[in-house]
């Protein structure tokens, strides 16, 4: 049995599950997910950004993991401490360890309740179709952004991913992540623009006036309003429908650029994905190999 605990918004909540997903085939072991932080965690902080579960867009067949099962994992139970006396296997949780990759799946034994972030494609590499087909967007019941879909499929397309929002506004995700300059979107506009043919840029943003106003380029782009508000997986559907990608320093727009599955695709990430340096050392793994970094 493995458990994944959800946290954090779509792209985190995919990265979770896309981590659990891959162990459970490898081992031949039943998946759950772990609602408990999403369910406790509805009140905005100073360092927190509340979130709800966002996988429901998804057709998963996925169990939901009950409280009395989280907690003969997270607490020290009669049972536990009858199982240690025996020594037999114990339910027990493990957390990421950042910077070891997908190394520490080795050392994870069965059952087990997943921690982490787990922002790296190392932890489900071998199962790339498989994740794949389960995060497939219903896209013939998008009624609404089918025109976009077709001026997408008719040109070079190009996504471009501005995140601004919490990175601004929380003092906490501004210290850790904070939003990217304008010359990184420059430099990775010009690099495109010398890569492929007749690129037209489709821009997403949690702030499209501020992209109009500081948008480099005067002509071949379009901002998609709004950003999609009430349904924000609407962005990351038109995204991966993209030929080309320029991301941001979010998970968001890193799933919109993975779930497009041409492999000659044109993605641009940004070296610098954490304003702490540190954390930028320890999260190699978190932009696959054949992206460009600038």
């Amino acid at each position: 049995m493995i458990i994944v605990e959800l946290q954090g918004g779509l792209g985190n909540q995919m990265f979770q599950y896309a981590c659990g997903k891959a162990l459970s085939i490898k081992h031949n072991q039943k998946l759950l997910i772990d609602l408990t932080f999403l369910q406790q965690n509805q009140l905005e902080t100073e360092g927190f950004t509340p979130r709800l579960y966002e996988l429901g867009i998804f057709r998963l067949d996925t169990e939901v993991a009950g409280k009395q099962l989280i907690k003969s994992f997270t607490g020290e139970s009669f049972y536990k401490k009858i199982f240690k006396l025996l020594k037999l296997p114990l339910k027990e949780c493990y957390c990421e360890i950042p910077g070891k990759g997908a190394s520490q799946m080795d050392k994870i034994a069965f059952p087990v309740l997943l921690k982490g972030y787990w922002q790296s494609e190392y932890y489900f590499s071998d199962y790339k179709n498989e994740i794949r087909k389960a995060f497939k967007f219903d896209i013939e019941s998008v009624t609404e952004i089918q025109d976009t879909i077709a001026q997408i499929n008719q040109t070079n397309s190009v996504s471009i991913h501005f995140r601004r929002g919490d990175y601004l506004t929380n003092p906490v995700a501004k210290k850790v992540l904070g939003p990217l300059d304008i010359d990184y979107y420059k430099e990775a506009i010009s690099k495109i623009q010398s890569e492929i043919e007749k690129p037209f840029f489709f821009i997403f943003s949690d702030d499209p006036e501020w992209v109009k106003e500081n948008f480099p380029l005067s002509e071949n782009y379009k901002v998609i309003d709004g950003s999609h508000k009430d349904k924000p997986y609407h962005d990351m559907l038109l995204m991966s429908k993209c030929k080309h990608h320029i991301i941001s320093n979010s998970s968001f727009s890193w799933w919109g650029a993975w779930l497009n599955p041409d492999p000659q695709k044109v993605v641009i990430a940004p070296k610098r994905w954490f304003a702490d340096e540190h954390m930028n050392i320890t999260s190699t793994n978190l932009v696959p190999g054949e992206w460009i970094r600038i």
